[in-house]
């Protein structure tokens, strides 16, 4: 059996279709920052910033919701944009998962959580929405993930910091540990 190849490749030489491919490519615009896209970009790091790390409540801002109004902003941009796509087939899995929990709400023994699980699901929604749409660049989503870890390095030296104790949600070790 005869393994070897039947045609020649030079070094540096390449066939004239892809020769056409890449000027193509390389003459495209790359997609850039602009206006719209940075509104919702920083809007969506700004969103993971308040939601998780929780900064505010160092201050003894608890009581302000700042992650359910960023979602709204963020809600309010893609409604702007015209970018918020549920065409496709992951964002309408969430419909069955609403309407079930929205059919438990007055049925729930406490309807005051179910119905605020609800909004939160809803509000993580539009969240998740507006990551799709304003995270779009291989740098946008660099800088997504390095806000992320900043995020729970912060976390993990306040619970090292509190003995163990986190802050917002991660109020005892084990939770806290996990992050």
């Amino acid at each position: 059996m005869d393994l070897t190849c039947s045609t020649s490749i030079t070094w540096g030489s390449r066939p004239p279709s892809q020769t056409n491919l890449l000027s193509s490519i390389q003459l495209r615009k790359k997609p850039g920052l602009d206006s719209e896209d940075r509104i919702g970009y920083y809007l969506i790091l700004t969103y993971l910033l308040f939601e998780f790390g929780r900064p505010h409540e160092l201050l003894g801002l608890n009581f302000i919701p700042l992650g359910t109004g960023l979602s709204i902003l963020i809600l309010f941009k893609l409604l702007a944009s015209g970018r918020m796509s549920i065409s496709r087939l992951r964002p309408q899995l969430w419909f069955p998962l609403f309407g079930v929990m929205a059919i438990h709400v007055p049925i729930a023994v406490n309807n005051f959580v179910a119905l605020m699980t609800l909004k939160d699901m809803l509000m993580l929604y539009f969240v998740s929405l507006g990551i799709v749409a304003f995270i779009n660049t291989l740098e946008k989503n660099i800088s997504l993930i390095k806000v992320w870890l900043g995020i729970h390095i912060f976390l993990a030296v306040m619970g090292v910091v509190h003995g163990g104790v986190g802050i917002g949600g991660w109020m005892e070790e084990r939770t806290t540990s996990v992050w």
